[in-house]
């Protein structure tokens, strides 16, 4: 995921979570990278960890999940309102090179005020911290500004005071129709030789009002990558390259690519045929 994917969803991500428009995880003071390799044992103790903390989410048992809370982080987290979910996924995990800090995206399904009353799923992006032998969800409080940001549905602010002077009125409520309509690809069949290297693109449409990004969501065919585009903006395109290299045995068969559009958290299906 590229450090631009989670700089998108700090803006709502962990606020829809928790309920406070002013509640993000926290942005890195120094640049990090970060890489999805990790030993075996890194990427179980954070799962384990991110499991804890959403299955009390999901259990209504928010005071427990303090305990997962970083200790500069609790008194935010305890002063915050929190919204239960119905379930959740683990999508992917990010570490730094000292395996120290983490990032997480999680997928959950939640009602959100601003879709109506059906639940929705919501990609969560969070930062955690490795401090006293375990990991710990860490979070801080962004500062209010009238100052607009782009979001998918328009500009939007994290303070949302109506009838004053320079404010931003909200846009449109969107509906699942209007989500669907907000990315479209220019084809969803691909053909690729099983044996020999090659590779193929899709050019995918943003039509959304703010900026979008796209990942892979699930496993891929052996010897296959998928070359994401930076953030699309608003009217933009963006072009996804699909990469071959043949392994010891010829590959066969039509595979399904999902691409996972953020944060609308819309999936793209792509068939590729060997």
């Amino acid at each position: 995921m590229t450090i631009g994917t989670h700089k998108l969803l700090i803006l709502s991500a962990v606020a829809l979570l928790l309920g406070v428009p002013g509640l993000a995880a926290e942005d890195t003071v120094e640049p990090r990278e970060y890489s999805k390799s990790a030993p075996d044992a890194v990427k179980e103790s954070l799962s384990t960890r991110i499991n804890a903390f959403y299955d009390l989410f999901r259990a209504g048992k928010f005071r427990d999940a303090e305990a997962i809370v970083s200790e500069p982080s609790r008194d935010l987290f305890y002063g915050a309102k929190k919204n239960r979910i119905i379930s959740y996924q683990i999508e992917s995990m990010e570490f730094a090179e000292d395996f120290k800090f983490a990032k997480a995206l999680v997928t959950c399904k939640t009602i959100i005020p601003m879709m109506g009353s059906e639940p929705f799923d919501v990609p969560l992006s969070s930062e955690w911290r490795w401090q006293d032998s375990d990991w710990f969800m860490h979070f801080q409080q962004r500062e209010a500004t009238t100052e607009a940001f782009q979001s998918p549905f328009g500009p939007m602010t994290y303070k949302d005071t109506p009838n004053t002077p320079g404010h931003t009125p909200m846009p449109p409520r969107p509906t699942l129709d209007s989500l669907r309509d907000m990315v479209r690809a220019d084809r969803d069949e691909l053909r690729m030789s099983g044996s020999q290297a090659g590779e193929r693109s899709i050019s995918v449409q943003n039509q959304a009002a703010g900026p979008l990004t796209l990942t892979v969501n699930g496993r891929l065919p052996p010897g296959l990558e998928v070359e994401m585009p930076d953030a699309i903006e608003s009217g933009g395109y963006g072009d996804v390259r699909f990469v071959f290299t043949p392994g010891e045995r010829p590959i066969s068969g039509r595979y399904q690519i999902e691409l996972m559009v953020l944060p609308i958290n819309q999936i793209l299906k792509i068939f590729v045929t060997f």
